[in-house]
């Protein structure tokens, strides 16, 4: 494919990226960062595989910038020990993916890849549980 081709598709979906980010609710906003941390972690993968070792730093470098924002989107005040806990699973994906990127170990990839691919069924299902079971208000 020609580079001219590759920009064009490239400039497309961050447009595309940037008009979902636009309209999305928090819920929305949390699903596509599962989706870019699935899609970065793939990456990595292929790269541990085809043993590129700079494009694999880049898409571990993403991956934890993902991680990163999915920890501090977290809210502690209303959500304690769940945000505790994903926090902490954050945090271990993240020494994870440090540690697979200099050992070179792509098997503690596929750990954290199974980890947040479990992560994001729970958030895919979790709209339409809201809708079904609309949660009470304190009064």
């Amino acid at each position: 494919m020609k580079r001219s081709s590759l920009r064009g598709i490239s400039s497309y979906q961050d447009v595309n990226v940037s008009t979902k980010i636009t309209y999305a609710n928090s819920l929305e906003l949390t699903e596509m960062l599962f989706n870019g941390l699935s899609e970065a972690l793939a990456k990595a993968e292929g790269h541990f595989d085809r043993e590129e070792t700079a494009a694999r730093g880049v898409a571990i470098s993403r991956c934890l910038k993902i991680l990163g924002g999915l920890q501090s989107s977290l809210c502690f005040d209303k959500g304690k020990d769940l945000a505790r806990n994903l926090s902490d699973i954050y945090d271990y994906c993240s020494r994870q993916l440090l540690k697979a990127n200099i050992n070179c170990d792509i098997h503690t990839v596929r750990e954290v890849k199974g980890l947040i691919d479990e992560l994001n069924s729970a958030w895919e299902l979790l709209p339409e549980l809201m809708k079904n079971n609309p949660v009470a208000k304190a009064s």
